[in-house]
């Protein structure tokens, strides 16, 4: 459906799905992190900005909300997403002095399978992880989007 996940998440921000003050690709995270890499030798005490990209950023009135894009479905970029939108949401959280109720994760994907949809086993296991981890799907809808579990 969508060529790129730039193009995905345009279309996203312009249907105005979430209301509030649209950000994309916003730098967010001031948190200082002891450096412990394997591929990188330094001193114990040397330390290193702890920052991330964040796709889509949108502050509404009560809450803000943290959105990591994928274009399509897939096993291990969903794993890296899920992963990606908790620490996004907790360094955003970290830099605006935030709680945890003022914030809403969300996983945007530009297209889901129809072995996905609602009432399926896959389906099932991904609602209980995002619930699990308070994190929302959007995908695709013949209205615009809609939110499919979490």
């Amino acid at each position: 459906m969508f060529k790129s996940e730039k193009g995905l998440v345009k279309h996203f921000t312009d249907s105005g799905f979430i209301s509030g003050v649209v950000k994309t690709e916003r730098i967010v995270g001031n948190v200082d992190v002891m450096e412990n890499d394997w591929d990188i030798v330094r001193p114990a005490n040397s330390k290193e900005s702890f920052t991330r990209e964040v796709d889509i950023i949108i502050q509404s009135n009560n809450r803000d909300w943290i959105i990591e894009a994928k274009k399509e479905y897939s096993t291990i970029g969903f794993d890296a997403v899920v992963g990606q939108v908790l620490v996004s949401d907790f360094l955003y959280r970290t830099e605006k002095e935030l709680s945890e109720s003022e914030t809403t994760r969300a996983i945007l994907l530009g297209e889901i399978y129809t072995d996905l949809e609602e009432g399926t086993v896959d389906a099932d296991r991904l609602d209980q992880l995002l619930s699990t981890y308070d994190i929302k799907l959007i995908v695709p809808s013949e209205n615009g989007y809609r939110f499919v579990c979490g």
